[in-house]
């Protein structure tokens, strides 16, 4: 185990979960399939989108958040941020009143009932939202290797630089399909990682 602590490791980890991640974003060549997210004209199954949306959130800077919380502020800052996720009880039911009212889209909704004004600035927010999101991720992948190799100024940088490609390129390739499977292959990744490391720090000597 004492390989997987160096920090040589975590960059051969990086690389090659990125390069698989490159090799299955098949281009997309249907609309449908670039935007949303349909394989062979059929809607991403239940599961996929579970698996997509919890990747998203465990792998953004929530992890970091609740982990600056918890040091300075122990249990109760971590479970100050876990509230946070009471969000998705919030969306459930927007997206349940959006069914109801047999909305295709967020957008449409809003239309419906703030008209091209509401929708307008429903995608501005988004815009913001989604931008702060990507470069508050960044940086957090420049954190982490600016700690792993604190003897290279430049480590923080390239990383972002380097990661930041390779999000563009397989998510340009296929769009929201290629996204929702590379998605579902890193929470694999993590679920085999988190196996193995729980595994051991239960059964270690230390």
């Amino acid at each position: 185990m004492s390989f997987l602590a160096n920090p040589i490791a975590l960059v051969i980890f990086v690389m090659i979960t990125g390069f698989i991640s490159l090799i299955i974003s098949n281009r997309s060549v249907t609309v449908e399939s670039f935007f949303d997210g349909k394989d062979v004209g059929l809607e991403p199954s239940l599961w996929t989108l579970v698996l997509s949306q919890v990747t998203t959130w465990i792998f953004a800077r929530s992890l970091m958040n609740a982990a600056i919380l918890g040091f300075f502020y122990g249990l109760a800052g971590t479970l100050a941020y876990t509230f946070y996720y009471i969000s998705f009880l919030t969306g459930g039911f927007i997206v349940a009143r959006i069914r109801k009212e047999k909305a295709n889209s967020v957008q449409q909704w809003i239309r419906n009932y703030f008209g091209r004004v509401g929708s307008w600035t429903y995608n501005s927010l988004i815009v913001m939202r989604l931008l702060s999101e990507v470069f508050a991720n960044l940086i957090v992948i420049g954190l982490i290797f600016s700690a792993a190799f604190p003897d290279f100024k430049m480590s923080g940088q390239i990383s972002i630089i380097i990661l930041g490609i390779v999000g563009l390129l397989y998510s340009a390739k296929g769009g929201l399909q290629v996204s929702l499977r590379t998605d579902v292959f890193q929470m694999a990744v993590f679920l085999v990682v988190f196996s193995i490391a729980f595994i051991y720090m239960i059964f270690s000597s230390d």
